[in-house]
């Protein structure tokens, strides 16, 4: 705390008062974690991905392990669905189809107007 105090001091940054610069010695990292965990959770971002856990859906999709798939080979990839949300999950909003070719690292994107199957499978058609 010492080393840090001291800089925000050189750059302006912070201004205290000889007891308080004594008590900040002094106070552990733990100590700080807990005064300011109420606070933080105040400004914890929540709800940002709209993503929900299907179990049916973790059921059917392959876990991809070291020995199973041929990256060398094109024709594997990963696709992605990326919603352009502008920080607001309320309403109708833009996706984003990104695939790529895992060997080649060739990307394909494509705006899909929502997450709704008929446009995400008109887009993977289209790629």
């Amino acid at each position: 705390m010492g080393e840090i105090i001291d800089v925000l001091k050189k750059h302006g940054e912070i201004k205290v008062d000889a007891q308080t610069e004594a008590k900040l010695m002094k106070i552990s990292a733990a100590t700080i974690d807990r005064r300011l965990a109420k606070s933080g959770r105040q400004y914890q971002l929540k709800g940002r991905s709209n993503t929900k856990l299907s179990s049916l859906l973790k059921h059917q999709i392959p876990i991809r392990t070291f020995s199973e798939w041929d990256d060398c080979r094109p024709g594997f990839v990963e696709i992605d669905l990326v919603g352009h949300i502008g920080g607001d999950l309320m309403g109708e909003f833009a996706q984003t189809l990104d695939l790529t070719d895992i060997s080649t690292t060739w990307t394909e994107t494509h705006a899909v107007k929502n997450k709704a199957r008929v446009w995400v499978f008109e887009a993977l058609m289209e790629i």
